[in-house]
């Protein structure tokens, strides 16, 4: 059995990689009419369609705003960026808008290399 190393830091300070990842999971608060979404997890081909559906479900309800936490998401490929995109395109159409919300440094540069981060506000 592997040790979580995840509350250890390195000696340079930063946080030991997890031995294995978050189990995913996508939850979603009200937040008085501008719902949150938390993903923890890896955001990949498996799990990026669950996600869709939590936000296509936010985006018929016609929310002003609403805000991706991503704080907890370990990793994100094409299909998680994807379910992004189109969740943006979903929530303008109705006339909202969509805020990422605690990207990790590798998440963040991921949005800037796809050119994301110039489409979405990334807070």
């Amino acid at each position: 059995m592997k040790p979580d190393l995840s509350a250890h830091p390195t000696q340079t300070g930063g946080p030991e990689l997890r031995s294995t990842p978050q189990p995913f999971a996508v939850s979603v608060e009200p937040n008085q009419g501008s719902p949150v979404v938390r993903v923890t997890g890896e955001l990949d081909v498996a799990t990026a369609p669950r996600l869709q559906q939590e936000l296509q479900a936010l985006s018929g309800s016609a929310p002003a705003l609403v805000t991706l936490d991503l704080a907890e998401t370990e990793f994100i490929d094409s299909t998680g960026l994807r379910a992004i995109v189109v969740a943006v395109k979903d929530l303008r159409a109705s006339g909202g808008d969509l805020v990422v919300r605690s990207p990790s440094p590798s998440t963040a540069r991921l949005l800037e290399i796809s050119g994301l981060s110039a489409v979405v506000r990334v807070a």
